[in-house]
């Protein structure tokens, strides 16, 4: 059994439900964490959104933040469709390229007010992306590895404490700007480094 299946089982057995408010009046969203093996370790492809504002001059929320590739879900569409479909139209991945493996969680994110749908998608091998420069500032991956450096076990993270304290910090090698992955994100990373701590990487 490959890690990629003991993943999909884990996934498959579990209680992936993850919200850290009530959901109830929250809108849907989706998105996608794409991953893949380079050599022995593993990579989880990231995103920074470009800023972006309101017409009077103020910031909008996760300007500028890094993220996954994902957005609002459109009529018609289910949850993977939308995650799929916001995958393509922010860095240009192929839906054939990606095996979804399974559904992360639901992440609920109080400052936008959206509920957020997080499906995990094996990739093959490293792929050429294009950003959307309206949506995406950089695309950048980073190893399983360096994110475990900072990795904190067993936390809630349904108490918002704990939710303040899931920053995880990474020096991007191409640029030598640190990157710092936190808030709903980093909430998803966390469930995915627990998971895979759990299966034993």
């Amino acid at each position: 059994m490959t890690l990629f299946d003991k993943i999909n089982k884990y996934l498959s057995f579990r209680k992936n439900i993850v919200r850290f408010n009530s959901a109830a009046d929250f809108r849907s969203a989706a998105t996608l964490v794409p991953i893949y093996r380079k050599n022995d370790d593993l990579r989880i492809i990231y995103i920074q959104r470009t800023k972006s504002f309101f017409p009077n001059g103020v910031e909008k929320p996760h300007s500028g933040q890094i993220a996954f590739p994902g957005g609002k879900i459109e009529a018609g569409e289910t949850e993977l469709d939308a995650a799929l479909r916001e995958t393509f139209e922010e860095i240009s991945l192929e839906q054939e390229n990606i095996n979804v493996i399974g559904k992360l969680g639901e992440f609920s994110t109080h400052v936008s007010g959206f509920l957020t749908h997080v499906f995990l998608g094996q990739l093959n091998e490293k792929p050429v992306l294009t950003g959307n420069d309206d949506e995406v500032a950089h695309i950048f991956n980073v190893p399983v590895s360096a994110l475990l450096k900072n990795h904190q076990p067993n936390l809630q993270i349904e108490t918002f404490s704990n939710v303040l304290k899931l920053h995880y910090h990474w020096t991007d090698p191409e640029t030598a700007k640190e990157i710092c992955i936190w808030g709903m994100t980093g909430r998803a990373t966390w469930c995915l480094l627990e998971m895979l701590n759990d299966i034993g990487i």
